[in-house]
Parts: structure tokens; sequence; C-alpha cells
């Protein structure tokens, strides 16, 4: 996992697992200078695999989440001489219990009776300021190549507290038995 530079990207190898769902467990991650001082974790795969890593990644054993598309966007116009990071389509992939942006960012407090409305079965009812996502790139320069990106790989919330799946429960129970104490 050494450093990449955006102008060396494309010399990565473009990893293809054999199994029909994979996540990022299943590949070799490179680090590139992220925004705000932080190193982003960066792997290739072929573009057409996108869906089933994103699979692969929302049935992650210790944490089951759903990752939804919170924007997308396609570029058609083409610069006379491409960049390596020049962008046909950018994707960016949210955990499904990650923050609502609708009520202004706030979290949504948990909500012990509601009545069912029809929502689509990846966005629970319920979000927890998760801060998991991952942006996924098609370059110019090699359209059949997926650049992910993972910003956040860890489902835990602002103050850094892991904040859904089975491991989540077990710490939450561990705080109220030490706030007892």
């Amino acid at each position: 996992m050494g450093m990449a530079r955006w102008d060396e990207i494309l010399s990565l190898p473009v990893q293809n697992p054999s199994t029909m769902e994979f996540a990022s467990c299943d590949l070799v991650w490179s680090k590139i200078q992220g925004p705000c001082e932080n190193l982003d974790r960066l792997a290739l795969i072929p573009f057409h695999r996108v869906n089933d890593f994103v699979r692969g990644e929302s049935n992650n054993k210790d944490c089951p989440t759903r990752f939804h598309v919170k924007a997308r966007r396609r570029y058609t116009k083409m610069p006379c001489k491409p960049k390596v990071d020049g962008m046909l389509e950018y994707i960016l992939y949210w955990c499904s219990f990650g923050p609502d942006q609708r009520k202004g960012g706030v979290v949504r407090p948990s909500i012990t009776s509601y009545i069912p409305k029809k929502t689509s079965a990846g966005r629970p009812n319920k979000k927890r300021g998760c801060t998991c996502h991952f942006v996924v790139k098609r370059l110019i320069v090699e359209p059949s190549v997926a650049v992910i990106i993972y910003n956040h790989d860890k489902h835990v919330d602002r103050k850094g507290l892991l904040c859904h799946g089975p491991q989540a429960e077990a710490a939450q129970l561990s705080r109220k038995l030490k706030a007892r104490l």
C-alpha cells in the first residue's frame, strides 16, 4: 500500500476478483493524498464490476448495510488533451445509515413506533450519522476501468463511535454498563 500519485494511477493493476460479489477486503489498496490532509484508499476494478463491489460491501458480515447513490455526474465534453484524472463519470456512494441531508444534516432520532411507509429497501428509516462513503470515477483515458476511492471506510459517526451493526450494539451496551458504574 504505497503512496500513489494521480499521474501514476493507470500503472496500478486493475483487480478483477473471481467471486460474483467482492468487497474492499478482497482488493489491494493504494493510498493517495485526499482532501484535508487525509490519505484516501484507492483501487482499480473493471467498470462493469462496480455493482458487484457495491453488493459485496453492502453484504459485509461485520456491518451489514446498503450503499446508495448520493450523487452522480456524467461528463460528455472531452477536453482536447485528456488529463489522467479527467472524468467521464463520478458516482458517490454513501452508507444508508448516513446523515440525513433532507433535515439539514441532522441525525434522525431512533423511532420506536412508526407507521410503515413505502420506502426503498436500501434506505432505512433510522439514520445514525454513519460517515462511511466511497467514490467511483470513470476516467476519460481508460473508460473501461473504475477508480474506487474510499474517503471514509469505517462505519462510525462524526464522534468516531460505531453507529450500526453487531459490533456497534455490543459497544453501545458496554457504554451503558460503564455509565451505570
